[in-house]
């Protein structure tokens, strides 16, 4: 069954009706050509989507999060309208919901936010957009986030999941702080650069695509199981 057209709402970033109205048109594109992408890799849907639309600065451009199954956030500018870049500025949203969708239709199996669940996330996330700007953008505009970016991680990798694993359970119990140290060892990095913890789960993705797997079965796997691939 295709995925269902993704409802539309406004968050904060002082939107007037102009805005909203000049817009609209290029994020309802992005958004219809990242249903279609979902489509295409065959993946499930079962519940509702809402894109909550931030007006966002320059210095932050376009990105986007999500938290949960059904809401995700694009950080999107009206400004590059003005400069006649809507066809750029809607291929790169639309990879970036596309991205953000992938995270919603996997928190409707897995509605945890630990170490390993997030590594798996976004290896799952970051394989399938990379597939997905594969067919949509040009060469020079992709960013590529498979093996071939990760090499030097290829080798540790055994190691890497494993004290990842170890830093998980420290996680359980952890005091916020350490907590948050523990996070940001793993998932804080520079923009356009994967960090550690989406490498690992890159690789293991990649690894079990390579061996027969597809996006959707890997999709509602526990996250050890696809960590534990490259062991």
């Amino acid at each position: 069954m295709p995925m269902p057209s993704v409802e539309i709402a406004w968050g904060g970033g002082k939107w007037n009706g102009g805005h909203k109205k000049a817009v609209r048109p290029f994020v309802e594109s992005a958004l219809d050509m990242a249903r279609e992408g979902i489509d295409a890799f065959g993946i499930s849907v079962m519940l509702p989507k809402r894109a909550i639309l931030w007006r966002a600065s320059e210095l932050y451009g376009d990105f986007g999060g999500a938290n949960n199954a059904t809401d995700f956030e694009l950080y999107v500018s009206p400004k590059d309208l003005k400069r006649r870049k809507i066809a750029k500025r809607t291929s790169e949203l639309t990879v970036i919901a596309f991205h953000e969708l992938v995270h919603c239709v996997r928190n409707q199996h897995f509605d945890v936010c630990d170490l390993i669940e997030l590594s798996a996330a976004e290896g799952l996330a970051n394989t399938t957009e990379n597939k997905f700007a594969g067919m949509l953008l040009p060469k020079e505009e992709q960013v590529i986030s498979g093996l071939d970016m990760v090499g030097e991680h290829a080798v540790n990798a055994a190691r890497l999941v494993n004290e990842l694993f170890e830093d998980a359970e420290r996680e359980v119990t952890a005091e916020p702080q350490q907590a948050k140290k523990l996070f940001d060892k793993w998932f804080d990095g520079e923009p356009g650069i994967l960090t550690q913890g989406a490498t690992i789960g890159v690789l293991a993705v990649q690894k079990l695509l390579a061996e027969g797997q597809t996006i959707p079965s890997v999709m509602t796997m526990p996250a050890e199981d696809i960590l534990a691939t490259i062991l």
